[in-house]
């Protein structure tokens, strides 16, 4: 049994069968996310700190992000991503979409040689306050989007959701929206990493297929906003020859198109060019 797969027995008393305490609407899931989102209003000694199961204490700050706050990103669905971070052998990764340093911090528990992509200023300024307040040493944040070429582009901040802004034209949102100009920086300037997480709300669509056979250096984990996002990242596992996991079926390994997530609300999508029957297999070292 992998370590992550114990510590979440240990927080849950619903039986988890294989791969079904990550799939939506199973008991074990919906008792895994309510544990998980009570995380940060628990209290605690120190303030702003919260005890993260098997990474230990980091320090968040309670943020507004509109009409959500920086409690937002404990759900079950989230430690199932900090979960391979725990599980992986990798030594580098890169946060591509790091917002705030959410993830940057959890992996710097991990990883020693950590790239943090975030564009928008605003969160930018949090993200580097956040590894200030966790004294987090090996992330290197960078202010830009990570890209397919060296250029500027129009960006959408979403105040309703800061957390779902994004590159003008890469999805749809709703509410007021402030548009700035942010700097993109092609991905080809930065070693290829062992891991990566990727939330960069749409754009994946022209940022996976652009990566080409780096992918197969990496394993990768990205959440897919929609349909047409599912289908560009479906076409380039196929091009290249690399697996894909999907939390819709449970952390299996993808088998055809309709085993994909039509939106972020299925999970995310994992892609590996290691040979495994699920995803739980990278959790016990296969």
């Amino acid at each position: 049994m992998s370590a992550a797969t114990k510590i979440i027995e240990e927080m849950i008393s619903s039986e988890i069968q294989k791969g079904k305490f990550f799939v939506f609407g199973e008991a074990a899931y919906v008792e895994l996310d309510s544990v998980i989102s009570a995380l940060p209003r628990r209290n605690s000694v120190k303030k702003n700190c919260i005890e993260v199961p098997g990474f230990g204490e980091i320090v968040w700050p309670l943020k507004n992000f509109g009409n959500l706050d920086s409690y937002c990103f404990f759900s079950g669905l989230k430690f199932c991503l900090w979960c391979s971070y725990l599980e992986s052998s990798a030594v580098s990764a890169w946060d591509v979409g790091a917002h705030s340093g959410i993830d940057t911090i959890l992996m710097s528990k991990k990883f020693k040689n950590i790239d943090s992509f975030e564009p928008q200023p605003y969160s930018f300024k949090d993200l580097q306050n956040n590894l200030g307040l966790n004294t987090v040493s090996q992330a290197r944040p960078h202010n830009v989007g990570l890209s397919t070429a060296d250029c500027t582009g129009d960006f959408e901040i979403v105040h309703g959701n800061t957390t779902a802004s994004h590159l003008a034209g890469s999805r749809t949102s709703y509410g007021p929206k402030q548009k700035i100009l942010i700097e993109l920086n092609n991905h080809w300037h930065y070693k290829t990493p062992e891991f990566a997480k990727m939330n960069i709300e749409g754009y994946e669509t022209q940022l996976i297929p652009s990566l080409g056979e780096r992918l197969l250096e990496m394993d990768l984990i990205v959440e897919s906003h929609d349909s047409t996002s599912s289908d560009s990242i479906y076409q380039t596992a196929r091009k290249i020859d690399i697996k894909l996991y999907s939390h819709k079926i449970g952390l299996d390994q993808v088998k055809s198109r309709k085993d994909m997530p039509e939106s972020n609300k299925e999970g995310y999508i994992m892609l590996s060019a290691k040979n495994r029957n699920n995803w739980l297999e990278f959790w016990n070292g296969i």
